[in-house]
């Protein structure tokens, strides 16, 4: 086994990460903040050749917004950003050294009147870095170490709900759905929500978020809708944050059973303006409510023996089908494939056409056993015993049967023209 990396310059010699990089503009963007990072290692200063970031500023500007209370074009808050970056671009250990590095540099022994930070500040920032060491850590799955991260954050930050603070207590609140504790996941959650707009939006977004998943697993779906719209509110028009919360909201209406609020959801998403790794769930959402909405009408037709399968609602279908099928020839992750190929099942058995679904299955199958996605695997079981067994579809149907009555499921209903504000 290698022996740890402790320093930058070691990472740039020895680390697989900097020789993993196969993508041409990755591995130019990699090499080039590694030397920033060495030569930042190397010096006393926070400063940096300025033409060093030019190659950097492109892949920078890419990045969501890290943190609300500290300018980003600031000493600080451009390492920190470059830290980041290098997480976006793969390379965790190395964002973690970088991490490791700024936290020496703030120590009081280093960071006195030649940085221009007080102690109170040297505190937030310090415990800034803590939590992005915690987030590395809990994305490589070491939890044990990112519990110990947040914790420092924790105590460095003291009572100030600034960036550490309410990071760190987003961060455990993660770590604890991550481990399967969605009652820890929400008290630390509503902890950042309770202090209301003391808290900075940027921090009070995922808090929503999280509560919308941990509602969603516990069944709370019109609570966790409740949460959903609060995020939506808060994120801009432009950021495609909130499509991928309309996205997930449009999910909860369809397991509730309101088909035209999720499809109303699903429409108002602007799938060609989204990265790829979200426009795979909104298309597999389009498609579902399409194939939910056929099994209907065939349980109409068997149940009243009338003609109720209407041209137009297969050819819905076909329609969704066209858009997955098409991303499917392209590099998409483990994950995103087996979404589609799943969804893409289900919509050859509803249509008939039971050699497709089986070809659609059989690599579900094999996606899921070679990444271990498990519960994936289950849902991929049932299908394929449906597909055998000539079963029938569980359809949701609503917990109420005046599902649209709700206010969290009546606003679907404004998306595109004025928005209401949800009120309970």
């Amino acid at each position: 086994m290698n022996p740890p990396l402790l320093r930058i310059s070691d990472w740039l010699r020895h680390s697989p990460e900097s020789a993993s990089a196969t993508d041409d503009a990755r591995a130019a963007q990699l090499g080039a903040l590694a030397v920033l990072a060495a030569g930042f290692e190397a010096s006393d200063s926070f400063d940096y050749p300025s033409m060093a970031m030019e190659p950097l500023r492109e892949p920078l500007a890419q990045l969501p917004q890290q943190f609300a209370g500290i300018p980003p074009d600031s000493a600080m808050g451009e390492w920190l950003n470059l830290a980041s970056l290098a997480e976006f671009l793969q390379a965790p250990q190395l964002a973690d050294l970088l991490l490791v590095e700024l936290i020496l540099r703030l120590a009081p022994q280093r960071a006195g009147r030649a940085h221009g930070y007080g102690q109170s500040e040297r505190g937030e920032l310090a415990a800034l870095c803590w939590t992005r060491r915690g987030r590395v850590a809990r994305t490589q799955g070491r939890f044990d170490d990112a519990a110990a991260c947040y914790n420092t954050a924790l105590r460095l930050a003291g009572r100030v709900w600034r960036d550490a603070r309410p990071q760190a207590t987003l961060g455990l609140a993660a770590l604890a759905a991550n481990r399967g504790n969605i009652p820890a996941a929400e008290v630390l959650a509503l902890q950042v929500l309770e202090r209301g707009s003391q808290v900075y939006a940027l921090y009070r977004v995922p808090a929503h978020q999280l509560m919308t998943f941990t509602l969603r697993r516990r069944g709370s779906l019109l609570d966790a809708l409740l949460h959903g719209w609060h995020a939506f509110d808060l994120l801009g028009a432009d950021d495609h944050r909130r499509d991928e919360v309309l996205i997930t909201m449009s999910e909860i209406a369809l397991a509730y059973g309101d088909l035209e609020s999720a499809a109303r959801g699903f429409a108002a998403v602007r799938i060609a303006a989204l990265p790829v790794r979200i426009r795979i769930p909104a298309l597999v959402g389009t498609l579902d409510v399409a194939v939910q909405r056929l099994s209907k009408l065939r349980r109409r037709d068997a149940v009243d023996g009338a003609d109720a399968i209407a041209v137009a609602t297969t050819q819905s279908v076909l329609a969704a089908q066209a858009p997955l099928i098409a991303l499917l020839e392209g590099t998409l992750s483990p994950g995103d494939v087996l979404l589609a190929v799943i969804a893409l099942g289900e919509a050859a058995l509803e249509l008939g056409e039971r050699d497709d679904a089986m070809g659609w299955i059989a690599k579900a199958v094999f996606i899921a056993d070679q990444h271990g996605f498990h519960e994936k695997r289950f849902q991929v079981d049932s299908l394929r015993a449906r597909i055998a067994g000539g079963a029938v579809r569980e359809v949701p149907t609503s917990a109420s049967g005046h599902a649209s009555a709700a206010p969290v499921l009546r606003r679907f209903a404004a998306l595109g023209g004025p928005l209401m504000t949800v009120t309970l």
